[in-house]
């Protein structure tokens, strides 16, 4: 097995009113100090920015025994820091504190974007 060599970390977002959302960041394979930073978010709203990461531009691919990972060689984190953000509450592993009701709709969205 190979050693992963790229950092990594996930963590969650608290975005107030109860909203934290998942994230991973990765970080360029470049110069993370001057390289710019990508917020990437799948379209949606609700649709998971993990499909972005292990379908497209992420470092690794998923192979098709949906076991295993690949280099990705036309990852964006070649030139980039990517954070993958999981927004709104409710998609993927984002998640609120204080209600499953949350709203999904585009204005309330935006509010807790960025």
């Amino acid at each position: 097995m190979k050693k992963c060599f790229l950092v990594q970390s996930k963590s969650y977002l608290d975005a107030g009113n109860g909203n934290l959302f998942h994230y991973i960041f990765v970080e360029s394979q470049g110069d993370p100090k001057t390289d710019p930073l990508v917020l990437w978010l799948n379209g949606g709203p609700r649709c998971s920015s993990l499909g972005g990461l292990f379908t497209e531009l992420g470092p690794y691919l998923i192979n098709k025994d949906g076991k295993t990972l690949r280099l990705n060689p036309y990852s964006w984190n070649k030139y980039a820091s990517i954070i993958f953000l999981e927004s709104p509450a409710w998609t993927g592993y984002s998640y609120n504190t204080k209600s499953k009701n949350v709203s999904t709709n585009d204005d309330s969205v935006g509010i807790y974007a960025l």
